[in-house]
């Protein structure tokens, strides 16, 4: 069991916000720049059919697990990105399955719906595109709601390029 302290950055927000494609940006700059980092989608954490009652118990088990490959092979920091609506309740199960984090960096992608919307059309041109808009708006209301820890980050005329780097930046991974 590897036992050294970790950063994670988590990148949230409504699907179809631009999270996993931040993410990936975020990751081609530590990349870049010869940083050791692992990237994990937690979309990938529960993609099961039929879906369990606790879904948040599989997710934590299966972070857990893939985390200990990568920090198997020496890496102290994760990239973390997943809609996480209810945030505080998330990091909870995060925290159990890294209980190594030493700094935890939460980070709440908002857009306009007009440009969620757009993102989700180009995104899913398969039969799931309906699904996915109520998902969306149902989660970026719940969360216009919370008042969670997140830093804020608005994606309205920003380049993905820009908003990777104002995230690392603002963990002080950069």
């Amino acid at each position: 069991m590897h036992n050294s302290l970790i950063e994670v950055i988590i990148i949230t927000g409504p699907s179809g916000v631009g999270k996993t494609t931040v993410a990936y940006e975020v990751a081609a700059i530590l990349g870049d720049q010869q940083i050791s980092h692992a990237l994990i989608d937690t979309d990938e954490l529960d993609r099961i059919y039929p879906l369990p009652k606790d879904t948040d118990t599989l997710s934590e088990n299966n972070l857990r697990a893939i985390w200990q490959s990568f920090a198997d092979l020496g890496c102290s920091r994760l990239v973390l990105c997943g809609v996480m609506t209810d945030l505080e309740n998330s990091l909870v199960w995060v925290k159990r399955a890294l209980p190594e984090v030493a700094k935890l960096h939460p980070f709440r992608l908002n857009a306009s719906f007009a440009i969620i919307g757009k993102n989700l059309s180009k995104r899913e041109v398969g039969s799931q595109l309906e699904r996915h808009i109520k998902s969306s708006k149902r989660a970026a209301e719940t969360i216009s709601r919370s008042q969670d820890s997140a830093t804020q980050i608005d994606i309205q005329e920003k380049t993905v390029a820009a908003i990777a780097n104002e995230i690392l930046e603002a963990a002080n991974w950069i």
